[in-house]
């Protein structure tokens, strides 16, 4: 029994070290230690950390948005959870919703490309099968 190699892009193997990167940073600055921001513009960095997450994610899983978000998101609220283990930071649901705007941010642009490749992959099956058929390739000849 073989098995096939495993293959990884050169577009995954960026995006999973750009993850790692924010990885690092939300960790330090999530769990470990603050940024000195005030309070209405964390949310701001909440909700652009996970637009960034989010859309690294989508490449990393082969460009599936939903999946990207429900991960993201996921990651979000075990953060969330984590920091109650911490006397740094609270626990705050605000900040969850923050992180579910920039998800949705991301979602809202993910959208249209992922529409516009289902309709492109559509017009091209739908192309070729024409041309199969204007040959009359479909019952094993030409057509005259």
């Amino acid at each position: 029994m073989s098995r096939r190699p495993l293959v990884i892009t050169t577009e995954q193997l960026t995006a999973t070290l750009v993850l790692t990167g924010l990885g690092l940073f939300g960790l330090l600055a999530g769990l470990l230690g603050t940024l000195g921001v005030t309070e209405p513009f964390d949310k701001v960095i909440h909700a652009a950390f996970f637009l960034a997450m989010a859309a690294t994610l989508f490449f990393v899983v082969g460009r599936r948005a939903l999946l990207a978000s429900v991960l993201a998101f996921v990651v979000g609220v075990f953060g969330e959870m984590a920091q109650s283990l911490t006397n740094v930071h609270t626990v705050s649901v605000l900040d969850v919703a923050a992180n579910a705007a920039g998800i949705a941010v991301f979602l809202l642009a993910a959208s249209p490309t992922t529409h516009a490749r289902r309709h492109w992959r559509a017009r091209r099956e739908r192309r070729i099968l024409a041309h199969v058929y204007r040959r009359g390739s479909h019952r094993g000849g030409y057509a005259r």
